[in-house]
Parts: structure tokens; sequence; C-alpha cells
């Protein structure tokens, strides 16, 4: 089973009277076992949008976002942002909201494959 930690932070957004989530550190280990190793849909599909999401927001590194990603090896994945101007903090949470969307979907096809876990954090 992959477990994917998500590290949240909450967001008030106070123009739009509305609260989210911003994505702050992603935290993948693990193989999600449905499939043969390098033929896994379930490892391919949370592997992908991870990925994705680390690239988009590796975009604004320098611009306003300071950003790592490391990896020990296969079945391991740690990005973190460790610091994000305020104006950015909008953007970060549609992105998010979008990886959430997309491993919830990857989770209700493999819920024997992908575990989900949301972290909250100042």
């Amino acid at each position: 089973m992959v477990t994917i930690e998500l590290y949240c932070r909450q967001l008030e957004r106070p123009v739009v009277k509305e609260t989210g989530l911003a994505i702050r550190r992603i935290r993948m280990t693990g193989h999600a076992g449905a499939g043969v190793q390098g033929n896994d849909p379930a490892c391919a599909a949370v592997s992908s949008a991870a990925l994705g999401f680390c690239e988009a927001a590796s975009v604004l590194q320098g611009r306003g976002l300071q950003c790592r990603l490391e990896s020990s090896g296969r079945g391991s994945l740690d990005f973190t942002i460790d610091s994000l101007d305020s104006e950015l903090e909008s953007w970060l949470s549609g992105l998010g909201s979008g990886l959430e969307k997309v491993l919830e979907r990857v989770y209700r096809e493999y819920p024997d494959a992908v575990c989900i876990e949301r972290l909250m954090v100042e």
C-alpha cells in the first residue's frame, strides 16, 4: 500500500468568505501493490499526480516560494514548501485541491492500494 500524507494549512479568504486548505508538504511511502512493479496503475496515478503538483509549484521557486523535493529511492517522495508569499497561497490552494481530487479518484478505484492522510499544520 502506498501512504500519502498531505500536510495542510488552513486558509481564510476574507474576500470570498470561504476557507480552504493549502498543502505544505506531501510525503509518499510504499508501493501500491495493484499490479506488478513497474506496471502498477495505482502507483503510476498517485506518483504522476504528486510529481505534477511538485513540478507546478516548483515553477515559482525563487519567486515567492521556496520548496524542496527529496527521495530516498523508489517508493519514496517528500516535497516540502519551506516558505510562501501570502499572495501565492490561494493559487497553491487551487493546485492542491486538484491534486486531492485526483488522489481521491485513485483511492475510490484502488481502496486497498492507497491510503490518504490529511494532517493539519500551522
